[in-house]
């Protein structure tokens, strides 16, 4: 039982870490500007993604 859950913490360690890496801190100044580009980023993917699917 104890090597299992040495493993469990393990997993979550390397979890927790994958996802530090992917979050980004953005300055208070710039968060306007950076929710605009993601959104127009997103918007764009559901774009092509409607597109794609329509012609199916």
């Amino acid at each position: 039982m104890g090597l299992e859950i040495k493993c469990k913490n393990v997993v979550l360690k390397v979890f927790r870490l994958i996802r530090s890496l992917f979050i980004v801190s953005v300055p208070e100044q710039y968060k306007r500007e950076f929710s605009l580009a993601v959104n127009k980023i997103n918007v764009s993917r559901a774009k092509a993604t409607a597109v794609t699917l329509k012609e199916r």
